[in-house]
């Protein structure tokens, strides 16, 4: 101040005034800087803030179903900002669930901040925390680290250029200042205003009106510059944020769809599984699978009721699975498994079961083997089947036939010894080889066949000599068949065969002599009937000297049949024999009479000359 008394009044004025304006204008711009470097901070929070709950929104899904990848793609988004140096995702209780770092981020995982919803400033970098909520829930913290790169790099920017236009408006100011202090003081003025006006109302639309082409002019444009890059990229922000907004209304119609068909498909899957299961039980089917690589059993809840065993207290292997079976059907199911792994094909067969308490079990059971691909290898699929009861049926319809067919042979033994008593008295009755034959046609119908021809050889050829037919309005066509189809020698298998080898004979059908029938005499064969038949010897005394045609008429006959039928053969020969020797017997006494008569009358002719 001393130093102005000895000056002139204009150059007080002026080096006031140049000292006033630069003054004013230092503390203007310094004033400037300090508030925007506070409102740039201001807005690094805030856009750190806006990441952090844009990052906050899209890994609730991720925190959620406990998916880190999820959750590490989302934090990948954070590339796209370059001073986001790192950042991580806790989970509620404070574990680090995902993190992301810039390869030359000096942290890569930054820590917890005591308040989950606030920020601080160490050094060069801030950090910000935002809470994540799920319902109401926090279910985890995002936290940000940005470096302040920006802000030292703005603030070089305005000190210089605070400098740079102090400069110039020393220079200025000394020349012009004492007229022209209206022109600078009040550009800068409404640049001041202009500048409150922003921070004020943070309106970055504002724009300080141009007064020129000077430092202050270029200061105003600078100043309007930065205004419109903050404007620009305030725009780019906000369409950023819409952008994410609306792709995380999208994401969240998403995961809603997918959420409601994956309850849908859990919902149709639990009704599935409980349909089967109730069927199972219903039907007594159980069902299996086993992968023989890792030797993992998995049953069905019926499979286990059919085993005995319970779910918790049974460990389901192959050997466990083995134990179970009865021990005499064990190695059958191990050889039919291993064959139908090796074969690849399928298995099935019935085996019993062991039961830690209760009954045996027979259980059907059936495999196939399911070729393997790259996600599951080959495995064996099956099912078991409770057929206790069918088997318990099986074994009483057994015994029931066994049974029946006891009382059927007891009776067919009693029929039997009835009839040959019978045939004993009838045959003893007669004395007449050939009344003898006819009765055996008699008593052969209907008892054993349905028609009977007897053949007796004379001359060296069978002849019929009686028959019979269950039916009186057959006999005469069974007669004319037997008459006009004498048996023939070449005939295999025939009568001739019969008498020869003395072998009784069971045909499916006509004997071998009426096989070979004239077409004018079919309506004759057809007329007596025959659906089977035998040829049975007749002998006596180790000699063939006839034989029984039978016949049946819709039935056929059995080895029982054919049994009975010899047993009435043999009793008929005899009897036949025996009444032959009684009338040659007695044609012998005859002529022994005769002989004697003869030889007493000669003996008495000559005595009585």
């Amino acid at each position: 101040m001393r130093a102005l008394r000895d000056l002139s009044i204009r150059q007080k004025l002026t080096r006031v005034a140049m000292l006033a304006s630069s003054l004013a204008l230092l503390f203007a711009a310094t004033a400037f800087v300090v508030y925007d470097v506070l409102a740039f901070r201001s807005a690094i929070v805030r856009r750190l803030a806006t990441e952090a709950e844009i990052v906050a929104a899209n890994s609730v899904s991720a925190l959620v179903f406990q998916d880190p990848d999820a959750a590490r793609t989302t934090l990948g988004a954070l590339e796209a900002d370059s001073h986001v140096r790192a950042a991580a995702i806790y989970d509620a209780p404070g574990r680090l669930f995902a993190q992301y770092a810039r390869e030359d981020a000096p942290q890569p995982a930054p820590a917890l901040l005591g308040d989950p919803s606030g920020h601080e400033f160490r050094g060069r970098r801030v950090l910000l925390s935002r809470p994540i909520y799920f319902q109401d829930a926090r279910v985890g913290t995002v936290v940000l680290q940005s470096d302040m790169e920006e802000i030292r790099a703005r603030l070089v920017r305005y000190v210089s250029l605070v400098a740079l236009v102090s400069l110039i408006s020393f220079g200025l100011s000394i020349a012009l200042s004492s007229r022209i202090q209206s022109v600078i003081s009040g550009p800068i003025l409404r640049l001041a205003e202009a500048a409150r006006r922003v921070t004020r109302e943070k309106d970055y639309s504002v724009r300080a009106p141009a007064e020129g082409r000077d430092e202050v002019g270029e200061l105003i444009d600078t100043f309007n510059d930065m205004l419109a890059r903050i404007q620009e990229r305030d725009a780019e922000l906000q369409e950023a944020r819409s952008t994410l907004e609306r792709r995380v209304e999208e994401r969240t119609e998403d995961l809603q769809r997918e959420l409601a068909e994956r309850r849908r498909t859990e919902r149709e899957l639990t009704k599935s599984q409980t349909m089967l299961a109730e069927a199972q039980r219903l039907a007594h089917i159980g069902s299996w699978e086993w992968d023989p690589t890792h030797d993992v059993l998995a049953l069905s809840e019926e499979t286990y009721r059919l085993f005995g065993r319970e779910r918790g207290a049974f460990t389901p292997t192959y050997e466990a699975f083995l134990d179970a079976i009865h021990p005499a059907d064990r190695q059958r199911l191990r050889e039919g498994l291993g064959r139908a792994l090796e074969e690849g094909g399928e298995w099935s067969g019935e085996f019993r079961v062991l039961p830690p308490e209760g009954d045996l079990r027979w259980v059907y059971g059936y495999a196939k083997v399911v070729p393997g691909d790259a996600e599951r290898p080959r495995r064996l699929v099956g099912t078991v089947q409770d057929v206790t009861a069918r088997k318990a049926a099986e074994e009483e319809r057994a015994q029931l036939i066994r049974a029946q067919a006891a009382r059927a042979e007891a009776e067919w033994e009693r029929r039997r010894a009835a009839f040959l008593a019978e045939v004993g008295s009838v045959l003893a009755a007669s004395l007449d080889d050939r009344a003898t034959l006819a009765n055996v046609a008699r008593l052969a119908v209907p008892e054993v066949s349905d028609w009977c021809v007897v053949l007796m050889v004379n001359d060296g050829v069978p002849e019929p000599v009686a028959a019979q037919h269950a039916d009186p309005t057959r006999l005469e066509a069974l007669w004319e068949l037997a008459r006009r189809f004498p048996p023939r020698r070449e005939t295999a298998d025939g009568v001739f065969d019969v008498i020869r080898t003395g072998q009784a004979r069971l045909f499916d059908g006509p004997p071998p002599f009426v096989q070979h029938v004239d077409p004018d005499l079919a309506p004759v064969l057809e007329k007596v009937g025959l659906t089977s038949s035998m040829l049975v010897p007749l002998r006596a005394r180790n000699n063939t000297f006839g034989c029984l045609a039978l016949g049946a008429v819709g039935r056929r006959f059995r080895e029982a049949d054919l049994s009975l039928a010899q047993s009435l053969a043999d009793r008929g020969a005899l009897a036949a024999d025996n009444a032959r020797l009684y009338r040659e017997a007695q044609e012998a006494n005859r002529m022994k009479d005769e002989f004697l008569a003869t030889l007493s009358h000669e003996l008495r002719t000559p005595l009585n000359a």
